[in-house]
């Protein structure tokens, strides 16, 4: 939960500035799978890498509901979040 608050920190540019361009957006308007906003998930080669917040915190960003990685407000952010991982614990 830490860490996609984190990454929609950085996303809303909220976050510090040496965290600005953290995660690069993707988003495109295409009626496809993906379709809003998503971060660019890094390849990397190691299972160490995986676990990291760059690739980690992209990744489960990415498997959220598109209603909750569109809104603004931090505090209904994470709000949403919080009922979300409870209903799929």
């Amino acid at each position: 939960m830490h860490i996609v608050t984190f990454v929609f920190k950085c996303v809303r540019n909220i976050a510090p500035a040496f965290f600005k361009d953290y995660f690069v957006k993707t988003s495109h308007n295409y009626f496809t799978r993906h379709k809003g906003l998503n971060i660019f998930i890094p390849k990397v080669s190691t299972e160490s890498a995986k676990k990291g917040c760059y690739f980690f915190g992209a990744q489960d960003f990415n498997n959220l509901p598109s209603s909750i990685k569109e809104t603004e407000s931090l505090l209904i952010f994470k709000t949403l979040i919080k009922d979300f991982y409870i209903e799929n614990s």
